[in-house]
């Protein structure tokens, strides 16, 4: 049996088997010493903890992507109507616009027509006077050529003019 033993020793020493109990045997000791126990188990629980900030920061993703997608939705809603409200005002500036232009037109034609009704009457008022004034010196003239051809009418207008006077003193 001996003999036995020896082989069987021998092909033990020879196999992977005796490998990998030698193997655990160090691990055996490694971990006495190294407790793999905790080490695995603190890698789990980061691993876990790892898992659990992925699985909130992916909720949290989610959220906010839901928050983007209502914000873009309401978005083009609000440019939309930011639009329209823009283009009303714009419309209304223009309408506003048009007619203040169309009243100052209408008062500088009022005010144009002032003027020129001002200047028509200054014009003929002035025309009246010279027409007055040339009519006056032209029946001066005529006067003074009347009594410079018959000089007993110059007579004569005296004394009308006397006799006028004679019956406004009394």
């Amino acid at each position: 049996m001996t003999e036995k033993l020896i082989h069987f020793w021998e092909y033990f020493l020879q196999s992977n088997a005796f490998n990998f109990v030698l193997l655990i045997l160090i691990f055996v000791l490694l971990d006495k010493k190294v407790h793999f126990g905790n080490m695995i188990e603190n890698v789990k629980n980061k691993i876990i903890e790892t898992i659990e900030k992925s699985k909130e920061e992916k909720r949290n993703a989610e959220k906010e992507l839901k928050n983007a997608q209502k914000s873009i939705t309401n978005l083009e809603n609000e440019i939309k109507e930011k639009i329209e409200n823009a283009t009303h005002n714009a419309e209304n500036l223009a309408k506003k616009i048009f007619e203040e232009t169309e009243d100052k037109v209408k008062q500088i034609e009022s005010n144009i027509q002032k003027v020129i009704d001002a200047e028509e009457k200054t014009i003929s008022s002035r025309l009246t006077f010279r027409t007055a004034s040339q009519s006056i010196e032209l029946a001066k003239n005529n006067i003074k050529t009347l009594l410079e051809k018959n000089p007993h009418l110059h007579e004569r207008y005296i004394n009308e003019s006397i006799e006028d006077l004679d019956r406004i003193n009394y």
